[in-house]
């Protein structure tokens, strides 16, 4: 309903300078998640060869290194490119920037988050094609170049441009990295629909963007979930049997820790940040107190402990609500993938206008509903992806043996899907955790999220503020890594016992 009221506010109030306004910012931003999927790509690809080529300890590692910033707050993104890219750092000198601001460093911060998507899509088909298929091609006699172009390649395709398409989703609806990192200097959908709400009141003008944004994200999504359907994957997969030899086995080793070193590098310089200066003490200890002048009632750890509360609560409602929808048919999962194209800005949007007139702005669970809303397809499909996995034959015989629906759902269904149920949990969690943009909209002053406040912290001057940014910067990393890590963990399939 807050989209249906959001979409007939926006077609009723198109005329041509909206049209021209729309279109100079639509390609702008086009451009931007273009450059970005393009960048991401590039590093996707041999990310993903290294991790295929030399399984083990070290190519775990750096798979939850592309993995966790997936889920990171946006506010942390830029706490730790602030300090690398710092006035009279490296980083500042390669991109020529005398502020951490501007379309380079929104890129850098792009490909940082969604690298971990692209190698995720990648990695599966991957697999699938160095077992059985690879091992057909060399038993024939195909050269290695061969097997690239005439295999490997036109397998990979599906999966390639499916999970470019994701990446350039993401990016085309990015409002955390384009507002805190962009500086007024990079053009985008979703900060131009939260400069129209908060700052200009004109939430028709908002509305008109909001639902181009909406239509164009939903037919990406749409075409994206038409190509993943087409990846192949070798249903017969065993492990990988033509593994890197020679130097080829240390290129693999080494992209591996180069991998580490970039994802999970910031982490570290992060870290660093928070402890090493001398304030650091006072830092951590103005965490519990009320910030003057920064327009929040409430202390950061007040902030933190809400939005640990809040994703609790979401992650609890929202595996309940994906049960219910993989419980269906396929048209329960797709509805279910719809929100998937709605971005925080955009789903806040709507909530103001649906919920405004109601006079519900003040109700403390508008933002539980919209975590669950954005955290809903993600947590659907990775939920169903298990359920089918699940073969058919425990409950008939759970059945044949005598056992009620409910025996069965509680006796042989939980049991056998209680890792995917907590992986499932736990990814919800980290994405109510992680998000700032629909919490911008809908938090009042005494009721902040974690990520909210740390991006007001990052926006006031001074020493104290900037380390008390990096303190709270800190605390979310340590709570999302552990987070991910668990459902990264959880979510891997158990062998079998013989």
């Amino acid at each position: 309903m807050p989209l249906g009221v959001m979409g007939w506010r926006g077609l009723a109030w198109l005329d041509g300078a909206t049209l021209t306004q729309m279109a100079r910012i639509g390609v702008a931003t086009i451009g931007q998640a273009l450059l970005s999927t393009l960048v991401a790509l590039v590093c996707a690809l041999p990310i993903t060869w290294a991790l295929v080529r030399r399984p083990g300890v070290l190519a775990t590692s750096a798979w939850l290194a592309v993995s966790v910033p997936f889920v990171i707050p946006t506010p942390v993104s830029a706490t730790m490119l602030t300090t690398i890219c710092a006035p009279h750092s490296w980083c500042a000198m390669l991109f020529g920037l005398e502020v951490p601001q501007g379309l380079a460093v929104v890129v850098l911060a792009h490909v940082w988050y969604n690298t971990g998507v692209l190698v995720r899509l990648v990695y599966d088909a991957w697999q699938g094609i160095a077992g059985r298929y690879d091992a057909a091609a060399m038993t024939l006699g195909a050269s290695p170049w061969r097997r690239l172009t005439t295999i490997v390649l036109p397998l990979l395709w599906p999966a390639m441009l499916a999970g470019m398409l994701l990446v350039f989703l993401y990016s085309f609806g990015s409002f955390g990295v384009v507002l805190l990192l962009g500086g007024n200097r990079v053009p985008s959908l979703e900060v131009e629909i939260w400069r129209q709400t908060s700052q200009f009141l004109r939430l028709d003008i908002a509305a008109t963007l909001a639902v181009w944004q909406l239509l164009m994200s939903l037919l990406l999504v749409w075409v994206a979930d038409r190509l993943q359907r087409r990846i192949v994957l070798d249903v017969q997969r065993r492990p990988t049997t033509h593994r890197a030899t020679g130097w080829g086995w240390w290129v693999a080793g080494a992209g591996q820790l180069a991998t580490i070193s970039c994802f999970a590098g910031p982490f570290g310089l992060l870290v660093m940040r928070a402890w090493l200066p001398d304030d650091w003490s006072q830092a951590y200890r103005a965490l519990a107190l009320p910030v003057r002048g920064s327009g929040l009632f409430v202390s950061p750890l007040a902030a933190v402990w809400r939005s640990l509360w809040i994703a609790l609560v979401v992650a609890l409602v929202t595996v309940v609500v994906s049960w219910g929808f993989t419980s269906g048919n396929r048209w329960w999962r797709r509805i279910a993938m719809i929100p998937l194209g709605v971005s925080g800005v955009t789903l806040g949007l709507g909530y103001l206008l649906w919920f405004g007139p109601l006079g519900l702005l003040q109700a403390s669970w508008l933002v539980i509903m919209a975590h669950v809303v954005l955290a809903l397809p993600l947590v659907s499909r990775q939920l169903g992806l298990a359920r089918d996995q699940l073969a058919p034959t425990y409950a008939i015989a759970a059945a044949t043996l005598g056992a009620t629906p409910w025996r069965q759902w509680w006796s042989v269904t939980m049991p056998l899907l209680r890792r995917a149920l907590v992986a499932a949990g736990l990814f919800a969690f980290a994405v109510s955790l992680g998000d700032f943009a629909a919490a911008l909209l809908l938090s009042r002053p005494d009721t902040p999220t974690a990520p909210l406040f740390l991006a007001r912290l990052l926006g006031r001057p001074g020493a104290l503020n900037y380390a008390m940014a990096a303190a709270l910067a800190v605390v979310l990393v340590l709570v999302c890594a552990v987070v991910m890590i668990g459902a990264q963990v959880l979510a891997r399939p158990r062998q079998a016992p013989k």
